[in-house]
């Protein structure tokens, strides 16, 4: 099971970087959205490296170009007492946001003091986070009005760019990030790196079907992965309680 869960993290992955990039083309039909290989005349290249080629109507655009806003927060001293509080201003930690595609909570929040010593901007729900230190390469996007910690960078886009097909480009760029990293050091990006990278860019509805097909997809085999997860908890906890019980006596062989 633990095997099948890589391999559709991988399946997810790979169809994510196929399709974002413009490799198969989504064609809207009765009973949703089908994919279809492009030919080889329809593609040139993109001239860069992650991308490959890409449909002879797309274009290639740098981030910086696309967002209104790329903000990075701060971490008010966590042993002045003041600066946190229970009912505050919730403070996204990378923990926070590693593991979930939306933020709903966090586990600190801060009071007006604890705002001010970093002079910390409060973002609006809708905003995407992307993590820029130690978690690197993460996406994920606010549900609440929040404050940031500097291990991430708040986005926020323009009108000419539809906001799931972009953090799709996020993704599907992650592999490629990894392999420009030093082995040898802790690998971190900023916000000079991250203005410069490099997406495809197809016209708004093209975008706009990309992104629904994809949503729908990887929402199904995220919801495959959560099942297997859960024997697997099953399984584990199984085994916990068989030991128990035999060695404990509570049953005899």
């Amino acid at each position: 099971k633990e095997k099948l869960i890589e391999r559709l993290e991988e399946a997810k992955k790979s169809l994510i970087s196929e399709v974002v990039t413009g490799k198969v083309k989504v064609v809207k039909t009765n009973d949703g959205y089908e994919l279809v290989k492009r030919s080889s005349e329809e593609m040139k290249d993109s001239g860069v490296e992650w991308i490959g080629n890409i449909p002879s109507g797309w274009s290639t655009i740098k981030n910086k170009y696309l967002y209104s806003l790329l903000y990075s927060g701060g971490t008010p001293t966590a042993s002045e007492g003041k600066f946190y509080t229970e009912e505050g201003c919730p403070f996204v930690a990378i923990s926070d946001m590693s593991t979930t595609e939306y933020v709903t909570e966090t586990k600190k929040h801060l009071t007006k003091d604890g705002i001010a010593n970093k002079n910390l901007k409060i973002l609006s729900s809708g905003t995407i986070l992307y993590s820029i230190y130690a978690t690197v390469g993460v996406v994920s996007e606010l549900m609440i009005d929040a404050t940031i910690s500097q291990a991430m960078l708040a986005i926020e886009l323009k009108s000419k760019i539809n906001k799931s097909y972009y953090k799709y480009n996020l993704k599907a760029m992650k592999d490629y990030i990894f392999s420009q990293a030093n082995g040898n050091t802790q690998f971190n990006l900023n916000a000079e790196k991250v203005s410069n990278f490099v997406f495809c860019f197809p016209p708004l509805s093209e975008q706009q079907a990309i992104a629904s097909y994809l949503d729908e997809k990887t929402s199904q085999i995220d919801s495959l992965i959560a099942l297997k997860l859960e024997k697997i908890t099953e399984l584990k906890d199984y085994k916990k309680s068989i030991i128990y019980e035999y060695v404990t006596g509570k049953k005899k062989v």
